[in-house]
């Protein structure tokens, strides 16, 4: 039986302007910096959330899969398809913290 991923439900601040690195936890954090695959609203405003997060690597290397109600192009089953990869999926939720 193979592992499945983790979906981890990670908090965006509401305000764009104030930096994540000031009202995120630590072990909140700590999750940005293992994770590489995202479901986002927005690929744009997740990069720039993103960039002080994920330990220094490049934002290119991360798999961004936007899903959003524009944008339904993906079931919830494709959007989440790593996780039966045992891949761990953060999902952004733009509804703040």
């Amino acid at each position: 039986m193979s592992t499945l991923g983790r979906l981890v439900l990670l908090p965006v601040p509401l305000d764009p302007e104030q930096s994540p690195l000031e009202v995120l936890p630590p072990a909140t954090r700590g999750h940005f910096e293992r994770i590489d695959v995202f479901v986002v609203e927005n690929a744009k405003a997740a990069r720039r959330f993103l960039g002080p997060l994920v330990g220094g690597r490049p934002l290119q290397s991360l798999e961004l899969v936007e899903w959003n109600a524009n944008q339904r192009r993906l079931s919830p089953d494709e959007a989440l398809a790593p996780l039966r990869r045992g891949v761990d999926v953060g999902l952004l939720s733009e509804a703040g913290c």
